[in-house]
C-alpha cells in the first residue's frame, strides 16, 4: 500500500513536471529502474490492484510506463519509520537515492517526520565515497546479498561480503569440518522457521507458545553458535519482545537483552543507529524492574547515556529522540537520587 501511494504521488506529479539543469536528478523519471530484471506477468496482477486504489486518479495505459514507474520506486524508494522504527511508508527522496550502498556503511538515512537525513557517522576522507545500507546489517552475507539482487539488481562486493564469503564458503574445510558445517545449516534453516513460527504466534497473541519455543531452540543454538551468531541474537531479540508483550518475567528480558549489546556492536559499524535503539530498549526494560531500583536505574541511565552519544551522531541534537533520551535521563537521574537519599550512610 506504502508503494501504491507512492506511485500515486509520482503520476500525479507527472504531468507537472519541471526540467532543472543540476548535477542531481530533478525527476523520478530520471532514476534508474532495472525493468529488464522486473517479471511482467506478477507486474500485471499488482498493476490492476494500483488501477483500483487510484480509481478515478490517471493510471498509465502502457504497461511499459506503469513498470518503469514501479521500478524505479523498488529501486529507489526508502521505507520512512517513525520514532518506534516502524515503518509508517515508503517515499522516493530524489537526492538521497543517489547515495550507493555498502554493507561498511560510512553515512545512514535518518528521518524527522518526512524529511530524510543523511549523516555521517564515522569520519569520511577527502575523496572517500559516502555509502550506506540498503540492507539488514545484522543478516548474514547470503541473505544480504540476495535481498541486494532481489530488490536492487546488483552484487554486493565491499570488504564485509567479500571476506565473510570466503569463510562461509567452507570449499576448503575438512571432511569433519563439512559434516560440523552441514550441522550448522541445518540447525539455522530449522531455526528461521521457528521465528517465523513464533512472529505468527505473537501476531496471536500467544506469547508464551513463542517464549517456551525460542527457549528450546537458543539451548541447541549456544552448542552451535558462537553468542554473536546472527541466528542467537535474533532469537533473544524474539524472546525479549516476547517477554515485554506478555508483561511478565523482566528479568529474564534485561538478561537477554544485555546479551545482545555485544553482538549489536559486533555486527553493526561504530555510531550506527540499531545499536543505539537496542542500547535504548535494554534500558527502559532496566528501569522498570524493581528488584533492584538503584542497580537497576544505573544500568539504565548508562545504557541510555551511550545511546544518546549515538543518536547525537546518527540523528543530531535537534532530532526528537535526543531530546526524549533526554527527558528520560533527567527521570531516571531524579528518581534514583530519591533512592540514594533514603538508603542510610
Amino acid at each position: 500500500m506504502a508503494q501504491l501511494r507512492c506511485e500515486e504521488t509520482i503520476v500525479t506529479k507527472a504531468e507537472n513536471k519541471t526540467v532543472e539543469t543540476v548535477a542531481f536528478p530533478s525527476e523520478v523519471s530520471e532514476l534508474q529502474s532495472n525493468t529488464s530484471h522486473l517479471a511482467k506477468h506478477p507486474f500485471l496482477s499488482g498493476l490492476e490492484t494500483f488501477q483500483r486504489y487510484l480509481r478515478q486518479s490517471k493510471v498509465p495505459d502502457d504497461v511499459d510506463v506503469a513498470m518503469e514507474i514501479y521500478g524505479q520506486i523498488e529501486c529507489n524508494s526508502f521505507d520512512v519509520l517513525d520514532m518506534e522504527q516502524k515503518s509508517i511508508g515508503a517515499a522516493i527522496f530524489l537526492r538521497a537515492s543517489m547515495f550507493n550502498h555498502s554493507c561498511e556503511a560510512n553515512c545512514i538515512a535518518g528521518f524527522d517526520g518526512n524529511v530524510v537525513e543523511i549523516r555521517s557517522i564515522m569520519e569520511i576522507k577527502a575523496g572517500q565515497e559516502c555509502v550506506i545500507s540498503y540492507c539488514e546489517l545484522l543478516a548474514p552475507t547470503q541473505e544480504r546479498q540476495k535481498k541486494l539482487m532481489d530488490q536492487f539488481h546488483f552484487t554486493c562486493i565491499c570488504h564485509r561480503c567479500q571476506e565473510h564469503q570466503k569463510m562461509e564458503s567452507g570449499k576448503d574445510a575438512k571432511p569433519s569440518d563439512q559434516t560440523k558445517q552441514q550441522s550448522e545449516q541445518d540447525l539455522e534453516k530449522e531455526s528461521l522457521h521457528m521465528l517465523k513460527e513464533v512472529e505468527e504466534l505473537s501476531n496471536n497473541g500467544k506469547f508464551s507458545e513463542g517464549i517456551e519455543l525460542c527457549n528450546k531452540f537458543l539451548i541447541l543454538q549456544r552448542e552451535v553458535f558462537s553468542p554473536h551468531h546472527y541466528i542467537i541474537v535474533r532469537t533473544l531479540d524474539a524472546l525479549i519482545d516476547s517477554y515485554v508483550e506478555l508483561g511478565e518475567d523482566l528479568t529474564k528480558a534485561a538478561e537477554f537483552g544485555d546479551e545482545t549489546l555485544e553482538a549489536y556492536k559486533y555486527h553493526y559499524p561504530s555510531n550506527y543507529p540499531s545499536i543505539a535503539w537496542q542500547l535504548r530498549k535494554v534500558a527502559l526494560i532496566h528501569s522498570l524492574l524493581e528488584d533492584n531500583p538503584q542497580e537497576r536505574l544505573t544500568t539504565a541511565i548508562k545504557l541510555l547515556s551511550e545511546a544518546k552519544e549515538i543518536f547525537l551522531v546518527s540523528h543530531g541534537e535537534e532530532h526528537p529522540i535526543v531530546s526524549d533520551s533526554e527527558c528520560l535521563l533527567d527521570d531516571w537521574t531524579s528518581s534514583l537520587q530519591e533512592i540514594q537519599k533514603e538508603i542510610p550512610p
